[in-house]
């Protein structure tokens, strides 16, 4: 759990105090990466134009979503942590 290994209070669990940060995956979905797939700034990959199977239908972060149905659905709320060691 991240909260055990970096000792970053309220991650690591979905509970009562905790952020709710979590991720919805269909297991049984295939799809093809494509570079537009990619939610980052170089949309370089190594694994574009390979099939999978399971993919994210829905992130939640904070209890907010923040990406449904292949989309980015919230202004970015994303913070930067560091860890506590």
């Amino acid at each position: 759990m991240l909260n055990e290994i970096f000792r970053i209070q309220g991650k690591g669990k979905i509970a009562v105090g905790y952020d709710g940060d979590f991720a919805l995956v269909d297991l049984d979905k295939e799809f093809t990466l494509q570079a537009e797939d990619l939610f980052y700034k170089h949309q370089v990959s190594p694994y574009v134009g390979d099939s999978f199977r399971g993919a994210v239908t829905q992130t939640i972060l904070r209890g907010t979503t923040v990406f449904k149905d292949g989309k980015i659905v919230s202004k970015p709320i994303g913070k930067h942590l560091r860890p506590n060691l």
